[in-house]
């Protein structure tokens, strides 16, 4: 559904009757990369993917896990390939909802807030609100191994040209806005 009255203006909100598309590809070489969108997920009750590249280079998750005991662990799971020479690594930053402001999931949900996701010069990171808070970074080797590949927004990439559609179950369900991506680091002033 496309909804009015956002940060800055119309944005996209998805609900269990929302289904995945594509939203573009990824960079056609290896190099850096940035991500930014204003989001508010509404609903961390199951696990949901926001993007996933067809590449394998990228994939951004939300996570929610009931334990014993009924208590819960929500969680942010960022994954990214990147090569150095000959070398590919698989990189995973998961950053745990367990905590107060950005590490809260009572935090993300009251709100849209800015999110920047940044791999490359040796580190990924995911930026909220124009600040890098603590766990949010980690210092990875290499850049981006992306190869163009389709990026699907909330649903899984099934080939090179299509994303499941209509499995619910792996949503993400949230307030989305000005999604762009980028083949370049974000420069701190923009983020």
């Amino acid at each position: 559904d496309v909804k009015t009255g956002g940060k800055v203006g119309k944005y996209i909100s998805v609900t269990n009757d929302h289904r995945g598309f594509p939203i573009g590809h990824m960079p056609a070489v290896p190099g850096p990369f940035s991500l930014e969108m204003v989001w508010r997920p509404t609903n961390l009750r199951q696990t949901g993917i926001v993007f996933d590249a067809y590449d394998g280079s990228f994939k951004f998750t939300t996570n929610f896990q009931i334990n014993v005991g009924n208590t819960t662990d929500p969680y942010f799971e960022i994954t990214v390939q990147t090569k150095s020479g000959a070398t590919t690594y698989n990189n995973v930053l998961t950053i745990p909802l367990d905590g107060i402001g950005p590490r809260s999931y009572d935090w993300w949900n009251t709100e849209q807030h800015h999110v920047a996701f940044i791999v490359g010069g040796g580190v990924m990171q995911m930026w909220v609100d124009g600040t890098l808070p603590s766990g949010f970074s980690k210092p990875v080797i290499g850049n981006l191994n992306s190869s163009g590949g389709l990026i699907c927004f909330n649903s899984r990439s099934l080939n090179p040209t299509g994303c499941e559609i209509n499995y619910p179950y792996l949503l993400t369900r949230g307030e989305f806005d000005e999604i762009a991506f980028y083949n370049q680091i974000l420069p701190d002033n923009l983020i």
